[in-house]
């Protein structure tokens, strides 16, 4: 994220919340970027049986569900019909 010794600077915000990710045991490879935050989900890798959080503040609510909104799409995308009516997560 370009912090070295030699560079001596503030982290930007999202330079915080990734080093704040990693402290808490997320893996490097969890963890991505997007300029904006509608694009985001698009840099989701979707596992079997993960948690996903969309988090706001409450200035900012209405992107926040339309964040949340797209997240649930792809969660859609990724699961199939069987037999029977349950469902079942696609494989990558």
């Amino acid at each position: 994220w370009g912090i070295t010794s030699d560079t001596p600077r503030v982290p930007d915000s999202d330079e915080i919340a990734a080093m704040r990710l990693l402290l808490a045991g997320v893996g490097e490879d969890r963890i991505t970027y997007a300029e904006k935050e509608i694009d985001a989900p698009d840099k989701l890798k979707l596992f079997q049986n993960d948690n996903i959080f969309v988090l706001y503040g409450t200035d900012s609510i209405a992107l926040g569900m339309k964040v949340a909104d797209k997240v649930l799409a792809m969660i859609e995308k990724n699961y199939t019909d069987k037999e029977g009516g349950d469902r079942q997560w696609k494989a990558r």
